[in-house]
């Protein structure tokens, strides 16, 4: 049995359970995005679709809904960002992009059983990641993504961050001090930190960075 929501069938709640199964196993043998995108495609249908209700019954939420802004090469000037003065978002975005070989056009679509508004929602918080890495000052490493993920599910609720942030330690928290701990006081700090799902970061590249964290109230890590 499926239910129709996108322009495809979604696959029953058994497929999904073995899809994020198929993923999970994937993720602990290597730790790579496109194995979270599979898992958050498995089990985050219902969480993507409340996050699109909490952007709508929100003023910026449903800008950010009608305008539909994008963080790919199509739609950033990356070379007018790395002109930007040293320290401003722009500029320390691009430089976080370049420094660890991250491709701004990396992140896939959601798959096309999501409904229209929550696929945004979707691939908006995929293209924000990166950003949301460089303003929590959590690395682009395997137990940076384990801590990123903690501070992802306080704000968003997203199953599967929950998931890598529980289970990503016992595969990948083997010598190194305090990490649960880590992931304990990153949650915290997403609950503290004002929502960044409707947070228009197109608006802010002259900004310096410390300024977007202390408007957003997060200082880094």
């Amino acid at each position: 049995m499926t239910l129709m929501q996108g322009s495809t069938a979604v696959p029953s709640l058994p497929r999904r359970l073995a899809a994020a199964t198929r993923a999970l196993c994937h993720l602990a043998i290597q730790p790579r995005m496109e194995f979270v995108s599979d898992l958050t495609d498995a089990l985050c249908i219902p969480s993507m679709a409340r996050m699109a209700g909490r952007l709508e019954a929100d003023a910026e939420g449903r800008r950010l809904l009608a305008e539909r802004p994008r963080l790919d090469s199509k739609h950033v000037d990356f070379e007018a960002l790395a002109a930007m003065p040293d320290g401003t978002l722009g500029r320390e975005f691009v430089r976080f992009l370049r420094g660890h070989g991250i491709s701004p056009d990396s992140f896939r679509h959601p798959v096309d059983y999501f409904e229209d508004v929550p696929a945004y929602v979707t691939l908006r918080l995929r293209q924000t990641h990166d950003l949301w890495h460089l303003l929590t000052g959590y690395p682009p490493t395997t137990c940076g993504e384990l801590v990123l993920s903690a501070f992802i599910f306080a704000q968003v609720g997203a199953p599967s961050s929950l998931l890598v942030a529980l289970l990503g330690p016992i595969r990948y928290g083997f010598g190194e001090k305090r990490l649960k701990r880590r992931i304990v006081a990153a949650y915290r700090r997403g609950r503290a930190t004002s929502r960044l799902t409707s947070f228009f970061w197109e608006e802010h590249w002259a900004e310096p960075l410390d300024r977007v964290r202390e408007r957003v109230g997060c200082p880094a890590a």
